[in-house]
């Protein structure tokens, strides 16, 4: 099972670096593909992206938007999900694995999102570490803690939202 992960970019070239490099490291790449739009950044970004042979790139001469930029990367997606991504998202050891799990754990979950320190709602989680460097140890702890507890929510925060394929096909 292949899932397209969609980023979108408008400068902030180190936290898209910081987000990707994330993904690489704590991800099987062969269940995944990293598509990446860009929505006119100026600031190094494009020409960081150009260099990555391992991505889909979009580049847009403007700023289209968050909408138009997802239906962009969701046009190329390949996936059998969508994993929608904030660039300034750091993702941690064994974080999609568990997401997957829990969207095919009922026909009727058509989309989940993991807890973060950085959201509002039911998604957010306190945190006792006060840097990137501390994220690891901390996920880790966590996750261990927490392991195959989930809760139904109404809303899930955008930051990292993952959806069956079949579901953004639906007609409507």
């Amino acid at each position: 099972m292949k899932t397209s992960i969609i980023v979108l970019t408008y400068n902030q070239l180190a936290l898209t670096k910081q987000c990707l490099e994330s993904i690489w490291k704590h991800t099987n790449n062969d269940c995944i593909e990293v598509i990446v739009i860009d929505n006119g950044s100026h600031d190094g970004t494009r020409d960081y992206l150009k260099q990555i042979t391992s991505i889909k790139a979009i580049f847009n001469k403007t700023n289209e938007g968050f909408a138009k930029a997802c239906n962009q990367g969701l046009e190329v997606a390949s996936g059998d999900n969508i994993l929608f991504l904030n660039n300034d998202t750091v993702v941690t050891n064994q974080w999609l694995e568990p997401m997957i799990k829990l969207l095919y754990q009922d026909d009727k979950i058509g989309m989940v999102g993991p807890v973060s320190n950085y959201v509002s709602g039911p998604q957010q989680v306190p945190v006792n570490y006060t840097n990137v460097e501390e994220i690891e140890d901390f996920s880790r702890l966590y996750c261990l803690q927490q392991r195959g507890r989930s809760k139904a929510v109404l809303r899930l925060v955008g930051f990292c939202l993952l959806v069956k394929k079949k579901v953004h096909s639906l007609p409507f």
